[in-house]
């Protein structure tokens, strides 16, 4: 947008202030967006809690990692409908550990999104 404005500048002179809004209020929108967006996700782990304390149970996906995967790339694969549970293999392709959903989002705070997996172990 600043990049359309710019050109439009120096092609006619003019500044077209409407484009410049844009570009602030989508720059500040994403800033926004990343900081809520931790906030959404602890409160989606929060119902997870809940409806398998109320219903006693809820369906789980299993995912398999390297250890020394990110977190951020496993997190990315975590949706709402499911609870999730992370089998971590050394290089041999050998189970090093179990973390569950909990565990990893848990470790967040102690080790950050792009600590190795077998970190949280």
């Amino acid at each position: 947008m600043l990049g359309i404005s710019g050109y439009d500048y120096f092609q006619s002179g003019t500044i077209n202030l409407t484009f410049l809004a844009a570009a602030v209020f989508l720059f500040v929108s994403a800033k926004t967006e990343l900081q809520v967006a931790v906030f959404r996700q602890m409160r989606v782990l929060a119902q997870k809690k809940a409806d398998l304390t109320a219903k006693g149970v809820m369906p789980a996906k299993h995912y398999t990692a390297l250890n020394g995967a990110q977190a951020r790339d496993i997190i990315n694969l975590f949706g709402p409908d499911y609870y999730y549970i992370v089998l971590v293999v050394d290089n041999n392709f050998r189970l090093c550990g179990t973390l569950t959903e909990t565990e990893v989002w848990e470790g967040l705070p102690y080790h950050g999104l792009y600590a190795k997996i077998g970190k949280f172990l």
